[in-house]
């Protein structure tokens, strides 16, 4: 039976979840062998399994989770691995807002007990639900940053978020993987280094078996079942507002320099009116030259950017997006470098 719940559950009294959905799709064609079945616990051995998560996150000094696209399917945003009917997805993704999940995980974060976030997503949900910039790694890519696109399975992860997935690799006491299925990813690394581990997913995964705790279920609906346990108020999600960072389109930082990075004493002024003229100042793409194009109805700012996708090829437009958080990081000096600056 530990198989199912696991290392720390070897409790032969509790019964397997139940299948809810079955199928003999690999839930990743390419990446490994797990079906896309999918299975609940049942409510009561759910409520057991919460208590004793909850256990481990009050004892624990540094919490990390690992999230994938199964936190983001209850937003209208599709992922790869499910084959069940998922809700309706949205005609441009940049509309969804953040589930209860990434507002329970944002809470978490605010009462201290969450320290570290690896996102697999590009989505931005993180930082809609409140979650600060700067302590997300978004080590595939995320959609509002120009400076790290999303990365391809055969590309390369960007240096300074690798690093920083190893270190925190070695420093977590505790990681749970949220709404992923784990198919060998380099950033894999940050659930297998781990000394206790928990899986929340409705399907099997490839490292199931080294789980001490695994629990199968909705990942809104064990994080509300978690927060109520941690004694935390339930966010509620239907109250979100779209943040506003100033209307002028021309910034002041204290303490970053002019090519965006940190540094105690220097000034930045960053003009992102339509029209003005921005340049990457870190990642694969880094040099880039850009143009702000206009604002999104979030706020967020559109920049068209000139690119070759292919070594030798010609050079087309293609347009990406700046989070307004990472212009409320630079206001607060918590993020150590600007994806652009002005030309």
């Amino acid at each position: 039976m530990s198989g199912w719940h696991g290392t720390f559950c070897a409790d032969e009294s509790w019964p397997p979840p139940l299948e809810t959905f079955t199928s003999s799709e690999n839930a990743r064609p390419g990446y490994g062998k797990i079906p896309a079945s999918e299975y609940l616990d049942s409510p009561s051995t759910l409520l057991l399994k919460v208590r004793l998560l909850t256990s481990l996150i009050k004892s624990s000094k540094n919490l990390t989770v690992y999230t994938g696209a199964g936190i983001s399917t209850s937003t209208g945003i599709p992922d790869y691995a499910s084959k069940s009917l998922l809700p309706p997805h949205h005609l441009s993704p940049y509309l969804a807002q953040p589930s209860l999940t990434h507002h329970i995980l944002t809470s978490l974060h605010t009462n201290a007990y969450l320290k570290n976030w690896i996102q697999q997503n590009h989505d931005g949900l993180p930082q809609k639900a409140g979650y600060p910039q700067s302590q997300l790694n978004e080590i595939h890519g995320s959609w509002y940053n120009p400076s790290n696109p999303v990365i391809p399975m055969s590309g390369e992860l960007q240096q300074n978020l690798y690093s920083d997935l190893i270190s925190i690799s070695q420093s977590s006491d505790l990681v749970i993987s949220l709404g992923t299925s784990m198919s060998g990813m380099t950033s894999d690394v940050v659930f297998t280094s781990c000394p206790t581990r928990v899986i929340i997913n409705k399907q099997r995964t490839g490292y199931d078996d080294i789980a001490g705790l695994r629990i199968y279920g909705d990942s809104d609906e064990v994080s509300e079942l978690l927060c109520r346990e941690m004694g935390l108020e339930v966010p509620d999600v239907s109250k979100y507002e779209i943040r506003e960072f100033g209307d002028s389109g021309v910034y002041t930082f204290e303490g970053y320099n002019e090519k965006g990075i940190r540094e105690e004493g220097e000034t930045l002024t960053l003009d992102l009116r339509e029209g003005s003229s921005v340049k990457l100042v870190n990642g694969w793409r880094e040099g880039t030259i850009g143009e702000v194009v206009g604002r999104q109805r979030e706020g967020h700012y559109k920049i068209r950017l000139s690119v070759r996708l292919k070594e030798g090829g010609c050079e087309r437009y293609i347009e990406r997006v700046l989070g307004f958080w990472w212009l409320e990081g630079a206001k607060e000096g918590s993020i150590e470098s600007l994806p652009l600056v002005n030309v």
